[in-house]
C-alpha cells in the first residue's frame, strides 16, 4: 500500500496475528456454546421486561423535559432531544 493510505476493509488474517486458530476456534465454541445454551423468555417474562424498559424510557424522557423547561441544559443535542419530546407530547394530546 501507498504511504498515506488508510485501511478500510481487510479480509486479510493477518490483521490479528497474534491469536492462535486454537485460541480463534475456543473463543467461536464458547459463542456458539452460549448462544445454544440461552433459554428464550416466556411471553409473560418478556412483557414484564417491555413494560419496565418503557417506564425507564419514560422517566429519562421526563426528566430531560423537566430540565429543559427549567433551563438547566447545556447541550445543544439535549436540547433538541427536549424540543422533538416536547412536540411528540403535544401531538399525543392533540389526538
Amino acid at each position: 500500500m501507498a504511504k498515506n493510505w488508510t485501511l478500510i476493509y481487510s479480509n486479510s488474517t493477518l490483521t490479528n496475528d497474534t491469536e492462535t486458530p486454537q485460541e480463534r476456534n475456543y473463543r467461536f465454541r464458547k459463542a456458539d456454546n452460549l448462544i445454544r445454551k440461552t433459554q428464550p423468555l416466556s411471553s409473560k417474562d418478556l412483557y414484564k421486561e417491555g413494560t419496565v424498559l418503557y417506564e425507564q424510557q419514560e422517566n429519562k424522557n421526563a426528566n430531560l423535559i423537566s430540565a429543559y423547561e427549567k433551563g438547566i441544559l447545556k447541550s445543544k443535542k439535549l436540547k433538541k432531544k427536549a424540543e422533538n419530546l416536547l412536540k411528540e407530547k403535544e401531538n399525543k394530546q392533540v389526538v
